[in-house]
């Protein structure tokens, strides 16, 4: 008979169980980000930094009446979708950008980004408090003056990331209006003419336009001819139409008086003025 001897293991099981298991749940604070953005108007010709307010809402929720009544939230932003390096954003429309950037105060000095953060403290009222409850944080954004681009509407996405819950965006809307003006008026046009002269008599008046950049624009005199005590005189445009390039462009009015005029000067001298209009469209 042959002897089996059998080896017998003794199994220990140490019993354990994870923190999210071992009596139920754990406690946990919920919270959650939102902002609305900020859109502006921005006209490149404004000599002044475009600075706009918005906010941030920071909620939270208490699951549990072990949860704190009070919980600190700190929020991180990103440089958005088309950033440029590590410290400015950019707004887009198809290839064009405009920058921008978001800024803890409204003086635009601190830079939201990176380490530098916005925070709050949210506060509830007792252990028994399971209400939602908010806190409002302001920021600002902040776009720089004389940025020449194509009137459209730029946009872009920032990411928030904060220290309990889960990242957010806001929007931001830049929208650059079609603008074009006279910037500089046109000078005083002077005709010295005396009568019967053998040659013509010219004078110039010059202006300047600014215009959005790639704007079409056009330009035209009221009238191109008239009369002043008998003398007729032409008008010209140096051009008739441009594209704007966000930065003043000169122009000039060209005057003439035909040579061989007698005119209607009844004394030795005399002078006489009327005014012309110039017509900026676009």
């Amino acid at each position: 008979m042959k002897k089996i001897n059998l080896l017998r293991l003794r199994l220990g099981i140490v019993a354990g169980c994870a923190l999210t298991t071992c009596g139920g749940a754990s406690a946990f604070m919920s919270c959650n980000l939102n902002s609305n953005g900020f859109s502006s108007a921005y006209v490149p010709a404004n000599a002044a930094i475009n600075i706009t307010s918005a906010s941030l809402a920071i909620t939270c929720t208490r699951t549990a009446s072990g949860d704190a009544t009070s919980q600190l939230v700190t929020v991180q932003a990103d440089n958005g979708l088309n950033r440029k390096g590590r410290a400015q954003n950019q707004a887009s429309s198809g290839a064009n950008l405009i920058k921008y950037n978001v800024y803890t105060d409204s003086s635009c000095t601190t830079l939201w980004t990176g380490r530098t953060t916005l925070s709050a403290t949210v506060i509830f009222t007792s252990a028994g408090d399971f209400a939602p409850k908010s806190a409002t944080v302001p920021y600002w954004g902040c776009i720089p003056a004389a940025q020449i681009v194509p009137a459209a509407t730029y946009t872009d996405t920032v990411t928030m990331t904060p220290n309990v819950g889960v990242p957010a965006t806001f929007p931001v809307s830049i929208v650059t209006p079609s603008s074009c003006t006279i910037s500089s008026p046109p000078s005083n046009m002077i005709f010295n003419y005396i009568a019967f002269q053998g040659a013509a008599a010219s004078a110039t008046s010059n202006f300047s336009a600014t215009c959005t950049s790639l704007l079409p624009y056009s330009m035209a005199l009221d009238a191109t001819s008239s009369v002043l005590t008998g003398l007729a005189y032409t008008l010209s445009l140096s051009a008739s139409s441009s594209i704007g390039t966000g930065v003043a462009q000169p122009h000039t009015v060209n005057g003439s008086m035909a040579a061989g005029q007698s005119g209607t000067c009844a004394t030795g001298s005399c002078s006489a003025t009327e005014a012309r209009t110039l017509t900026i469209s676009y």
